[in-house]
């Protein structure tokens, strides 16, 4: 399958290799992270208090996604407020061999699930970096019959790469919201709860006329951020992953608002350790960028994103009930801007 690559940092074009599975390199050691008697958790915790400027630990990072080969779609400052936190916090997001065939043999459902986000943050404590949880978030996208171990071998890759990366700082834990199940349910009997292909939204079915995904994605990377109005999030295009063979591009978008107000929001999210941290929210940042799938099927064009708030449980969900009670307006805002930022441009 071929797959080509265009961020807003960089752009790149690349043909993955056609594997079944990640392939991880040797690394001196490699976590296990199986069998296990608890429920995973959304995020991966790979190192921790690493003694070394923020800069150099996201291009030790870059380059060890690289040297294993992985493709980097994309790397991008998270958003926060400097008036209240001088840590930074930036995502990469990046796929590694094998992992888009694997993946969309499940359906192109599953395209939500190809891009695997890195997160290198600052604290207190030293540089962090943490990725999205494979054994958590593949349950819920892409098959709520698997189990967690059905996604172990990717995990293993993504520890193989930082801890030989980092070997002095890494660590074998997990972050996040704990979840037994594949399904996310409602909150309070009432929000966002279901089966995630349920939860998929049309922004856009029209005639594709001779468009293809691929164009269409690329008119929306570089047309959202200057889309004439007062905007709330500012949502912008970070980066186009092709998948050519399935009819099917996917788009990232996010907004330095969206990030903020949202680690704002999740705070510590029940980790007791983060607590009393200046802006403990910043390890969440791998939430983002927000997937919108593009695809020309049958001559019909169609324009697909996650329902936010389910969205924003799937992530967010450790916040807590209270938290999402105070904020239900938020997903539907974000949601909003995406879609009528897409239909003014495409429209």
């Amino acid at each position: 399958m071929r797959l080509s690559f265009r961020g807003a940092t960089t752009r790149v074009a690349a043909v993955l290799l056609i594997a079944l599975a990640v392939a991880p390199r040797p690394a001196s050691p490699t976590p296990s992270v199986a069998p296990r008697d608890d429920d995973p958790r959304v995020y991966l915790k790979l190192v921790r208090g690493a003694d070394m400027p923020f800069a150099q630990v996201a291009s030790t990072l870059e380059a060890a996604l690289s040297e294993a080969g992985w493709t980097i779609l994309s790397r991008t400052d998270a958003g926060v407020d400097p008036s209240a936190c001088s840590f930074k916090s930036r995502v990469v997001v990046a796929v590694p061999q094998g992992y888009g065939k694997r993946l969309l043999s499940y359906g192109s459902h599953a395209a939500f699930a190809v891009p695997i986000r890195f997160v290198v943050w600052e604290d207190e404590e030293g540089v962090g970096v943490g990725a999205t949880n494979p054994m958590n978030l593949n349950r819920t996208i892409v098959d709520e019959a698997s189990s967690p171990e059905d996604w172990a071998d990717v995990v293993r890759g993504i520890r193989a790469v930082t801890s030989k990366a980092f070997p002095r700082w890494t660590v074998n834990t997990e972050y996040g919201q704990e979840r037994g199940n594949a399904r996310i349910g409602r909150t309070m009997g009432i929000m966002a709860g279901g089966k995630f292909n349920d939860k998929l939204e049309d922004v856009l079915v029209r005639p594709a006329a001779g468009a293809t995904p691929a164009a269409i994605a690329d008119r929306l990377m570089k047309g959202l951020a200057s889309v004439p109005g007062d905007w709330e999030w500012g949502i912008r295009g970070v980066y186009v992953l092709d998948m050519p063979e399935h009819g099917m591009t996917l788009l990232g978008v996010t907004g330095d608002e969206v990030e903020r107000r949202s680690f704002d929001i999740v705070k510590h999210g029940g980790d007791g350790e983060r607590k009393d941290m200046a802006c403990p929210g910043i390890d969440h940042a791998a939430a983002y960028p927000v997937e919108i799938a593009i695809s020309v099927v049958g001559g019909e064009l169609r324009i697909q994103l996650v329902d936010e708030m389910y969205r924003m449980k799937m992530f967010f969900e450790d916040a807590g009930k209270m938290s999402f009670a105070k904020n239900m307006g938020m997903p539907g805002s974000i949601e909003d801007e995406i879609r009528t930022k897409i239909l003014a441009i495409l429209n």
